[in-house]
């Protein structure tokens, strides 16, 4: 995946890439259906079970490559990182943007 590694912590533990990579699975192998979001309805939803899940970007495993690019999702805070949903946030009142609290100097 075309992720630096040091930007990996802004993949969600929930989210998915769509590929166009098939694989045959036994039919007793499935353990039942996923919900599947795009990222802004995830982050709207007001509770989040063990069968739901987000993406942003399809992964082409040939090349390698996400489509959106990494560098082109929507970004957030001064670090202009990503948002991962495990990660936590804070809204400033007067611009209503989102912040990590460590890149705001709160602990």
């Amino acid at each position: 995946m075309n992720i630096p590694a040091e930007d990996l912590e802004y993949i969600g533990e929930n989210e998915v890439f769509p590929t166009n990579h098939h694989d045959k699975v036994y039919v007793d192998c499935i353990a039942g259906k996923c919900n599947v979001y795009s990222i802004q309805e995830y982050d709207e939803l007001e509770t989040i079970d063990n069968i739901t899940y987000f993406t942003r970007a399809n992964y082409n495993p040939i090349t390698k490559v996400l489509d959106p690019p990494f560098k082109d999702w929507e970004q957030f805070c001064t670090c202009l990182k990503p948002l991962n949903p495990n990660l936590l946030y804070i809204k400033c009142d007067k611009c209503n943007k989102w912040y990590h609290p460590g890149c705001m100097g709160i602990t």
